[in-house]
């Protein structure tokens, strides 16, 4: 890692993002006719919503505070409990948006490990990447016409 922006013990046990949900539409028939009173919708499920503020407000409560320009993260899920990795890291990364940045699109490298002990907790660090080198060398040798 370069140079460390914030960095985190959150004392809560990971959870993996919910897939979202879909509430059906909504019909009736008036005059015979099949017209819909309610459309369709998706929603997260109420157990991912309600880690991502926990974990939303344990980073504020640590002082993060949003940063411009591509960022890494590097995140350790210590739990017991089996879960796969790319949703844990999901759930964070959605949960930090406005808060460790402003949008997880500014997150351009990763650092993902589980460890199975106790106490269930997640390191969190975020940091600026090292320069990325084939930019660079995109760079050299361009010429302007």
């Amino acid at each position: 890692m370069d140079e460390v922006l914030f960095e985190t013990t959150i004392d809560l046990p990971p959870v993996p993002k919910g897939r979202p949900r879909t509430s059906p539409a909504t019909f009736v028939v008036i005059k015979g006719k099949r017209v819909k009173v309610k459309a369709a919708h998706t929603y997260t499920p109420e157990t991912t919503r309600a880690f991502e503020a926990k974990v939303a407000w344990a980073l504020r409560a640590a002082g993060a505070k949003p940063v411009e320009g591509p960022v890494g993260v590097d995140l350790t899920f210590h739990t017991t409990r089996r879960g796969d990795a790319d949703n844990m890291l999901k759930a964070m990364l959605d949960a930090a948006i406005g808060i460790c940045y402003g949008d997880d699109a500014q997150v351009v490298d990763i650092g993902v490990h589980i460890r199975r002990d106790a106490p269930p907790r997640i390191d969190m660090a975020v940091y600026r990447p090292p320069p990325d080198p084939a930019a660079e060398r995109k760079s050299v040798g361009t010429r302007s016409r």
